[in-house]
């Protein structure tokens, strides 16, 4: 999926493959004292990522790009 508006993610899991990109003007935010997993998913940022709170994780060949 592509994100073009603003999402808050607090704390699930985007542990499924695929990709999700953030689109110029989106942002994502990343808040809540739980782990953030994503396991093989790719996360691309064109925007806005804020990272406020909570352990971001990954493995099994998911990855982030900034960009």
């Amino acid at each position: 999926p592509t994100l073009a508006s603003t999402v808050t993610w607090t704390g699930t899991n985007l542990n499924t493959t695929g990709t999700l990109t953030i689109a110029s003007g989106g942002t994502l935010t990343i808040s809540g004292t739980n782990d953030h997993d994503f396991n093989t998913r790719a996360i691309v940022n064109h925007s806005i990522v804020e990272w406020t709170q909570g352990r971001l994780r990954t493995g099994n060949g998911g990855v982030a790009a900034w960009g």
